[in-house]
């Protein structure tokens, strides 16, 4: 796999320092943690049930899953697991050990467009989702205006709109797709303040 390299040329690796960098308030601090969980369970997880099994492939510092009481989760940066266990979720240590047919929900929150091979990667996540489970997928906005550049700030390969990632859900196995934009600006800059408690 080659390094993804961001907007200034640097290659970007997904370690502690990235993850402090990125969500360093939100590790630190509880309130502000909690606070991201309720807002992913309020915006795009409001449908699952108690009962379900979640797995969050990509689950980063596991603010979209920890209030889940059924959580499991997939990570490249094993750093994380031992913060990712502390607030219950199970992890899995490498991919071949998720198990098929096993989940209500899956859940990947700005993954794919890092992945060099996202077909590859859907086509797998269908195979672990239980008959009639649901696949959310939280995507970045394509914007077009950058699209004469050579680098990408993010470090992203790919982009999509609505209709190419319909589409190529499709292809990979999924049906009954819903969209639904979700702007985060307030939670965004809520990172950036100081904790009071």
């Amino acid at each position: 796999m080659k390094p993804e390299i961001n907007f200034r040329g640097k290659e970007i690796q997904y370690d502690m320092d990235y993850h402090t960098n990125k969500f360093g308030n939100w590790i630190t601090d509880e309130n502000l943690y909690r606070l991201r969980c309720e807002y992913a369970r309020r915006n795009y997880l409001d449908f699952i049930r108690p009962t379900d099994k979640v797995l969050e492939y990509g689950c980063g510092v596991g603010q979209n899953i920890a209030w889940h009481k059924n959580s499991y989760g997939y990570e490249i940066n094993k750093k994380l697991y031992p913060l990712l266990e502390s607030k219950g979720i199970i992890m899995y240590n490498y991919e071949k050990d998720i198990p098929d047919n096993h989940f209500d929900v899956i859940i990947t929150c700005m993954v794919l467009e890092h992945l060099e091979n996202p077909i590859k990667t859907l086509k797998f996540l269908n195979k672990k989702l239980k008959s009639g489970g649901k696949l959310v997928t939280v995507l970045p906005p394509v914007n077009y205006s950058r699209t004469l550049q050579t680098k990408n700030v993010d470090g992203h390969y790919y982009g999509w709109t609505f209709y190419e990632i319909n589409y190529l859900l499709e292809q990979c196995g999924f049906q009954n797709i819903i969209n639904k934009r979700i702007y985060r600006y307030g939670i965004e800059r809520l990172k950036l303040l100081p904790s009071r408690y």
